[in-house]
């Protein structure tokens, strides 16, 4: 899970750091040491704040959910030097022979303005790349397109899943067969807009958006959409539905 996670990723960035360091994850804490509690308060809702709290013995890195938790322990690390500057290693600054932990001196607490529109999609062989999510991860990006081979990696970093985009352009590509054996355009010519110049054209059909007053064209996107959102967009969190690309 994302809280395993988080322990996981503070435990190794501090191993690399931290002179003859000797870690142990516990469900309670350790006396004469200095303890990092890592927790979160909800589970069900979406709420990316989180806290740095410091205390006697070290810190509580806590966060409203599980996904600030995995926040707090990034910043965490942040005091101590770590930036994530672009994916993979070499892109990582990473603090060397630290022989303490930075502790602020007093609570932190840190709230998004942006708690959904936080990232960005990547095309080509690129957009699977666990280093790439990792780093968004790092850096709290949160908003990427949904691939299925990668939909639980990215729900474990605490991403924001997105589907759709200019959907209708698959769903009434003239050329697409109904049915009845006909195309979309030979039967429903009438379902694409009407372009300046009052003339239809097969190969011109998606220059002008569709025609949204035609009841039967709305009907036939609606079982589509209802499809598309129960089917392969069933982990999105976020879809976009947007027309006919016509730049």
């Amino acid at each position: 899970c994302t809280l395993c996670y988080a322990i996981d990723e503070l435990k190794t960035h501090l191993l690399n750091s931290v002179e003859n360091a000797e870690i142990t994850i516990s469900n309670s804490k350790i006396d004469g040491t200095f303890n990092i509690v890592v927790k979160a308060e909800k589970v069900n809702v979406r709420d990316d704040t989180y806290y740095l709290i410091p205390t006697d013995d070290g810190i509580i890195l806590k966060g409203v959910t599980r996904v600030g938790a995995l926040y707090a322990c990034y910043e965490f690390l942040k005091l101590q030097g770590y930036r994530w500057f672009e994916p993979g290693k070499d892109g990582t600054l990473t603090p060397k022979g630290l022989k303490t932990l930075t502790v602020p001196d007093k609570e932190l607490v840190f709230k998004t303005t942006a708690p959904t529109a936080r990232g960005f999609t990547i095309d080509g062989r690129l957009n699977e790349n666990e280093d790439i999510f990792r780093w968004m991860a790092r850096n709290r990006l949160i908003t990427y397109n949904n691939f299925p081979n990668s939909t639980k990696t990215l729900q474990k970093l605490g991403f924001i899943v997105h589907d759709g985009g200019h959907i209708f352009t698959n769903i009434l590509d003239p050329e697409r067969y109904l049915p009845s054996g006909k195309t979309i355009w030979d039967e429903h010519e009438d379902w694409f807009g009407l372009p300046s110049n009052g003339v239809r054209s097969r190969k011109w059909a998606q220059w002008t958006q569709f025609c949204v007053t035609n009841h039967d064209c709305l009907d036939f996107l609606s079982e589509e959409l209802i499809r598309a959102i129960t089917d392969e967009w069933a982990e999105a969190e976020d879809i976009g539905v947007w027309g006919f690309d016509t730049w």
